[in-house]
């Protein structure tokens, strides 16, 4: 399944965004679209995976990273609007996917 190739991807972005060395080298607005990207492909992953329980046990195991993920963003003061409304899209849709397994 494509979530294997995929999520190693996003976890790596996920991961380097993160990094205080890179934080401090691009612009605020460059960051928020460089996160508000990652939850783009964490949405579509997440979304890909609606009804499919194959795909879904495959999602499970990035779960976790995921939800760490999305708290770091929301514990982000810099974050925008468009990152805040794509975290709680991300976090909904894990909820409505993946609800009774995590």
């Amino acid at each position: 399944p494509y979530i294997a190739h995929a999520m190693p991807l996003v976890q790596e972005s996920m991961r380097v965004s993160q990094e205080s060395e890179y934080v401090h080298m691009i612009a605020v607005e460059d960051r928020n679209a460089l996160v508000n990207g990652i939850l783009e492909a964490c949405a579509g992953i997440v979304q890909g995976a609606k009804g499919d329980q194959n795909l879904i046990a495959a999602l499970l195991p990035y779960s976790s990273t995921m939800y760490s993920f999305l708290h770091e963003v929301c514990s982000d003061a810099d974050r925008d609007e468009d990152v805040t409304l794509s975290a709680v899209g991300v976090l909904g849709d894990l909820a409505d996917v993946c609800g009774e397994h995590v």
